[in-house]
């Protein structure tokens, strides 16, 4: 489940401003000691697509192993396939 919320989260309680349920694809890649980001498609008539904005923070599992991570959108870019592509960039506390 990927979890969307504003850009100030910081506790990640609750189901923020929704669910991206309608997520076509979702990857996560973790180099070590470098970058952690997460890459997303998500169609443009997707429930909660008028939500999707940069600078808010995804928030999801990364493997079935480890606790949920946020990660924080830097860029949106729409397809000509009537979805967008959404990179994100952990959010390091």
């Amino acid at each position: 489940m990927i979890i969307l919320h504003e850009e100030n989260e910081t506790k990640f309680t609750s189901l923020g401003l929704g669910t991206l349920k309608d997520a076509i694809s979702c990857s996560i890649t973790e180099k070590l000691d470098d970058e952690f980001t997460l890459e997303m498609e998500y169609p443009i008539n997707g429930a909660n697509y008028d939500k999707i904005a940069i600078g808010r923070i995804l928030f999801t599992k990364v493997n079935p192993y480890d606790n949920m991570q946020a990660f924080r959108i830097y860029s949106i870019t729409k397809t000509i396939k009537g979805t967008v592509t959404v990179d994100a960039v952990h959010v390091s506390y």
